[in-house]
Parts: structure tokens; sequence; C-alpha cells
């Protein structure tokens, strides 16, 4: 169930992830093969996840996604806009 709210999730924001750090932004992969390639998340806290992936590695990813998004999504099955809704980087950039 929760793989699947993610799915649904980066389904919605269908666009891809931003960096913390421009100078990785050609290194991580938008929302969409980040889920397609995981293996495993877990929750960090509300909006934070860490996407374990098969090939592409771990990231933590910040969702700006609420409750009224959802409803919205289910209704007209896109959100107002997408832009800046997600922000991915690799978690080793958080060890270093």
């Amino acid at each position: 169930m929760r793989l699947m709210i993610l799915a649904t999730t980066a389904a919605m924001l269908h666009f891809s992830a931003a960096t913390a750090h421009e100078a990785t932004s050609s290194d991580v992969p938008n929302i969409d093969e980040l889920v397609s390639d995981s293996v495993g998340y877990f929750g960090v806290r509300p909006n934070v996840v860490i996407i374990e992936g098969e090939y592409r590695g771990t990231h933590i990813c910040q969702f700006d996604v609420t409750d009224a998004d959802f409803a919205a999504f289910a209704v007209r099955g896109e959100l107002d806009t997408a832009e800046n809704r997600v922000v991915c980087m690799p978690i080793q950039e958080l060890l270093n």
C-alpha cells in the first residue's frame, strides 16, 4: 500500500526532481525513475522519504504534497503546479 502511495505521488508530480546542490543535478534521476528503481523506502517524517534504489543508489526526497493535492488529483488527474514539489538528493551527500 505504501509503495502504491509513493508511486501515485510520483505520478502526480511527474517531473524531474530538483537537487539541493546544482553541481549534482545531473546525478539525480527524476522521481519516476527513482520510484521505478526502488527496492524499498521508508518515511523519515511527514513528506520526507528515503528511497533505496536497486541500481541508482539511495536518495532522500522531500515532497510538498498535501491531502488537498491528492483530492484535486483524484478529481482532475493533475496538480495545479508541479514545479518544485519534490526535492531529492543522494543520501551520500548528507554523509559527506
